[in-house]
């Protein structure tokens, strides 16, 4: 497989992969960081529309709770460290082969 990165910012998050999906993604911090419901969707944990920008802002005004190492990672971050346009193509792709259609 191949490796991106992506922020997360969540407290709350998947610990048991629901029956009707496939765990196509992990990381160290999330055992399910994407699912695949077969040809109608995923799932992500991360957030690929975050910013670098973005999370600092949120350490700002809501990481009173987070470790230091955590903030210091934030602090560093850039967002060529991101792999948005990968996951963009990603689920550009998946739209284009597997329209989820409205029923």
């Amino acid at each position: 497989g191949t490796t991106q990165t992506l922020f997360a910012w969540h407290q709350d998050q998947v610990t048991e992969a629901p029956p009707a999906a496939s765990v196509i993604s992990e990381s160290d911090g999330c055992r399910f960081a994407m699912f695949r419901y077969g040809d109608r969707a995923l799932s992500y944990q991360a957030h690929p529309e975050f910013t670098a920008d973005f999370v600092k802002g949120l350490v700002v005004y809501r990481g009173a709770t987070l470790p230091e190492t955590a903030k210091a990672n934030v602090a560093r971050a850039d967002d060529r460290m991101v792999s948005r346009n990968d996951v963009a193509d990603e689920i550009r792709g998946f739209l284009r082969r597997d329209p989820v259609l409205a029923t």
